[in-house]
């Protein structure tokens, strides 16, 4: 069944609703355009072809269409809602961890004297941990903990079989020989294999997060050396 309308009807349509309220300061997008579209429904209606009115199909497809666009915007507006919600969520996370170490990609390893209260006793030599995360399950990692030349002075296989996860480990300062090593910077390698062949690994070194910035690119950790990282760049918190 079509829907019809006179003809004769009046075009004055300032009598349709009731004024606006003075507390609604602000309309939303979609306010204004299902008023707009109303309108100019509502003139379509009383200036049709009496002949060929519009059919009911026509009429529900067109209300379909302004009603996608509201339920738009208010998707629009719940994303929104929750982006801000969860901005919040991470800035908190982030400045817990100001002051505490974490694991980032990087193959670095800092050797260091820790001072003894006794005078008489040698200074201890400390190495920050550092690790990898596998990609995919191994039956070998290889670690390989080299000097500023590259020379290799540890070698470290973990043969048994290993699931993907991020793992840690802790050099004493010594070399195959057991000699310690004096203090200064240190890098290593990982590899690791299956009996597919080679599994994916990423190095994992220490950092010490300093400070938080909220900048253009997000929120991101000041590590040390000008580096800054996301929240996303961490794998692991110690």
């Amino acid at each position: 069944m079509g829907v019809v309308s006179s003809i004769n009807e009046s075009l004055d349509n300032t009598r349709v609703g009731s004024a606006a309220s003075p507390q609604n300061i602000k309309k939303k997008a979609s306010d204004d355009i299902q008023n707009n579209f109303l309108t100019l429904l509502l003139t379509q209606m009383k200036n049709q072809d009496p002949t060929n009115p519009m059919q009911n199909n026509e009429l529900t497809t067109q209300l379909a269409q302004i009603s996608t666009v509201q339920g738009v915007e208010k998707l629009n507006e719940t994303v929104g809602n929750l982006t801000g919600q969860l901005n919040e969520n991470q800035k908190l996370t982030a400045a817990k961890l100001v002051g505490q170490g974490v694991m980032i990609e990087g193959n670095k390893i800092s050797l260091f004297e820790k001072q003894n209260a006794q005078a008489t006793a040698s200074n201890e030599v400390i190495a920050t941990p550092f690790g990898f995360e596998l990609i995919g399950a191994a039956d070998k990692v290889v670690l390989e903990i080299k000097d500023k030349a590259g020379n290799v002075l540890k070698t470290v296989e973990m043969a048994q079989g290993l699931k993907p996860d991020v793992y840690r480990y802790e050099w004493d300062g010594s070399d195959t020989a057991g000699n310690k090593q004096p203090a200064g910077s240190y890098r290593f390698s990982v590899s690791a294999y299956s009996q597919q062949g080679q599994v994916p690994v990423k190095p994992l070194n220490y950092a010490l997060v300093n400070g938080v910035s909220n900048g253009p690119q997000g929120i991101l950790l000041d590590v040390g050396l000008d580096n800054s990282i996301s929240l996303e760049e961490i794998r692991q918190v110690l």
